[in-house]
């Protein structure tokens, strides 16, 4: 009932399928593909008037990758997860995200 259960509802409707490899099998490729992208920014030369970079925006930045790993199992919990880590990244005044 109410938006969990409408989540719960649409993503088994369009749940990405994944043939003969399990489910945390695509997850876990998913977040190792999406983790790259996001380090593109952190090792990328950066121009001088801009602050470098920081391991405290990398982690945060990290952090909101790592629940990807349950996004089969729990999408709504691994959006809200992601939204609030991505909040936590703001006054980090880290590089832009792809």
């Amino acid at each position: 009932a109410g938006l969990p259960g409408w989540w719960a509802r649409v993503s088994r409707r369009t749940r990405l399928r994944a043939g003969p490899a399990r489910p945390w099998v695509v997850d876990a490729v998913v977040t190792a593909i999406v983790q790259a992208a996001v380090t593109i920014p952190f090792v990328s030369p950066r121009a001088a008037d801009v602050p470098p970079a920081t391991w405290a925006a990398y982690g945060v930045t990290t952090l909101s990758v790592l629940p990807l790993l349950w996004r089969s199992r729990a999408p709504f919990t691994v959006l809200l997860a992601i939204v609030l880590a991505e909040f936590a990244y703001v006054p980090l005044d880290g590089p832009g995200q792809p």
